[in-house]
């Protein structure tokens, strides 16, 4: 059985089954009953008795919480695998996580993607890595075109930009997209390659992008 059902925090857990499936409040009261106090070394019985208590309602639906579990643990491995973050880093980096995929249509492994690589190329963590992973995503989703984060990496980092600033510049430059008819990944190429030059000129990154 899978790991994560059980040592998904109660207030995760939560979220999943009311906003993932859909479940009825009589249904969503009854996980929590049975999930909020169980810590992580008690991890039997918690999915079983989930699907007696919620049986009467949405059965079906509350089993897909087992798959949830699953996608929690892929989720918490690649930030681990990723970062090599342990302990309270790691938390952090989670918790990220899953605040990213409560605010864009994409999966918690997805989102673990976003974190160890934002976190790892660029050193974000918190609310600037969040900006900047759903950012990257709403983008992602609109054109149907992943993002070369490894390229968007490097762009920030030799442009200099702050981390509070990355997320702006990713909307700025998705705009000029937009306008110009250049693909993302071939704006995020040119604005890295041409940042020497272009500096050396006195050109901002705005006056660079457009």
């Amino acid at each position: 059985m899978p790991r994560g059902i059980h040592q998904a925090p109660y207030t995760d857990l939560s979220f999943v089954v009311s906003f993932q499936f859909g479940l009825t409040g009589l249904a969503v009261l009854a996980v929590n009953d049975l999930v909020r106090p169980c810590g992580h070394a008690q991890k039997k019985y918690v999915f079983e008795e989930s699907l007696k208590v919620c049986a009467p309602f949405k059965r079906n639906e509350v089993k897909g919480v087992y798959g949830i579990g699953a996608s929690f643990d892929a989720m918490t491995d690649t930030i681990i695998v990723g970062t090599g973050a342990s302990g309270e880093a790691l938390e952090e980096l989670r918790q990220s996580a899953i605040d990213i995929a409560k605010q864009v249509p994409i999966s918690f492994e997805q989102a673990g993607d976003y974190v160890q690589d934002l976190n790892t190329r660029l050193g974000l963590t918190g609310e600037n890595l969040e900006e900047v992973a759903v950012q990257l995503a709403k983008v992602e989703n609109i054109t149907g075109q992943g993002i070369d984060i490894e390229a968007f990496s490097g762009a920030m980092s030799i442009w200099g930009e702050e981390a509070d600033e990355m997320a702006t510049d990713l909307d700025y430059l998705f705009v000029v997209s937009q306008s110009t008819g250049i693909g993302m990944n071939d704006l995020i190429s040119i604005m890295e390659k041409s940042a020497p030059q272009m500096q050396s000129l006195g050109y901002s990154f705005e006056e660079t992008a457009a």
